[in-house]
């Protein structure tokens, strides 16, 4: 059985025409323990018509119902599953149309589970491609930074990004003072801004969670339990604007949102100071 059959059959055309014609060598024998895997969630897709009387669905298609980007996560996994345990290469094209179907704050863990099917390269670009897509990736900063440190920041900016960008890379100063808004156990993550103001933004975004607490944070995103459970947590902690005095050799300039963003994956290793102390 090839993808597209699979997805008429199994996934009610959930992945698309666009996602079958990347999966031409991938054989989706419906006997193989992880494509049954994938078949499994075919028990929590509900129609459209099926969605108007939640009571008469089992408790599977309740559930997917009712949460549809959970579902969708955990199917793009399982699709993961089966590629790499038939050894083939996940494509650049097919990885980033991958990550458009999940949702921003599942979009880290996707990442982080292709890196193990796609060439070096391929997976850099698509990171660095899908990463102002990214929500969440607190949750995924240790396992995010032990990809990232072991490439010289210079090399990707030399061979991922733009020319304009890299000879901007250059010519900045050696030392810079970099800012990050976050909750006190996330001080020393992955993205900081040259721009204090910018950092302000997200600390008061991340006050405003704090106020309104776990609905608000519900309604913005779909997470399993653990995972909405691992932000929650985090409410009790202070909320500040952090900086640092970095090296230029350590950042990586990101400026696609026009917040003067410096991804830092060494920046634990620095002495962070609190800017409202």
């Amino acid at each position: 059985m090839n993808f597209a059959q699979f997805d008429k059959y199994y996934g009610r055309y959930l992945f698309g025409d666009h996602i079958a014609k990347l999966l031409p060598n991938v054989d989706f024998d419906d006997s193989l323990p992880t494509v049954q895997n994938l078949i499994y969630f075919h028990n929590y897709i509900a129609t459209n018509s099926e969605r108007q009387n939640l009571a008469s669905l089992s408790k599977e298609k309740k559930f997917g119902a009712e949460n549809p980007v959970i579902v969708k996560q955990m199917m793009l996994e399982a699709l993961l599953d089966i590629i790499d345990d038939q050894n083939q290469l996940l494509s650049l094209p097919l990885a980033n149309k991958l990550l458009v179907r999940a949702d921003s704050f599942n979009r880290p863990k996707l990442i982080l589970k292709m890196h193990q099917s796609m060439k070096e390269m391929d997976w850099l670009k698509c990171f660095f491609q899908n990463w102002s897509g990214f929500d969440g990736c607190s949750l995924h900063t240790d396992a995010i930074r032990e990809k990232l440190i072991e490439y010289d920041p210079e090399y990707v900016m030399k061979t991922i990004f733009s020319k304009v960008e890299y000879k901007k890379w250059q010519e900045e100063s050696d030392k810079i003072f970099v800012y990050r808004g976050a909750f006190e156990s996330c001080k020393n993550g992955l993205s900081w801004t040259t721009d204090i103001e910018v950092a302000r933004k997200f600390a008061n975004t991340y006050i405003d969670m704090k106020n309104m607490g776990m609905s608000y944070f519900r309604a913005m995103c779909q997470l399993t339990a653990d995972d909405l459970k691992l932000f929650i947590d985090k409410f009790t902690e202070k909320v500040s604007v952090y900086s640092i005095v970095v090296n230029k050799r350590d950042c990586i300039f990101i400026n696609d949102r026009n917040e003067q963003e410096v991804m830092i994956p060494k920046a634990h290793l620095y002495e962070i100071e609190d800017c409202l102390e």
